[in-house]
């Protein structure tokens, strides 16, 4: 029976999200709440790099590590894009209502 050890990079993707989780939830700023949000999905593809590095044991897994790194450089890709967008509606809104505040902001309620 194969016992399961905790990589370092899991451990280092599980410190990541959390302290994305944390920024999310208690900053007010939307800049801030973007970098948490982006922090959080690097996390995910932090752990997903390193499964696909702890299954590159295995001879057979070279497709399956592959298909691993291809998927988290589309993530990243998608990502990146993402907080560009996100960035580009923060700079606007700043400039609009003169404050990033979540609080004071009521441009973004439906």
């Amino acid at each position: 029976m194969s016992s399961l050890v905790l990589s370092p990079l899991i451990v280092l993707a599980a410190v990541v999200f959390v302290i994305g989780a944390v920024g999310t939830v208690w900053r007010r700023s939307l800049l801030v709440v973007l970098i948490s949000l982006q922090l959080m999905l690097m996390a995910g593809e932090l752990a997903f790099i390193s499964f696909s590095v702890d299954r590159s044991a295995d001879p057979d897994s070279a497709g399956v590590i592959a298909a691993a790194q291809g998927v988290v450089l589309t993530a990243i890709f998608v990502g990146l894009v993402q907080f560009s967008v996100g960035f580009i509606i923060v700079r606007r809104l700043a400039d609009y209502r003169k404050s990033i505040d979540l609080e004071q902001s009521s441009a973004l309620q439906g």
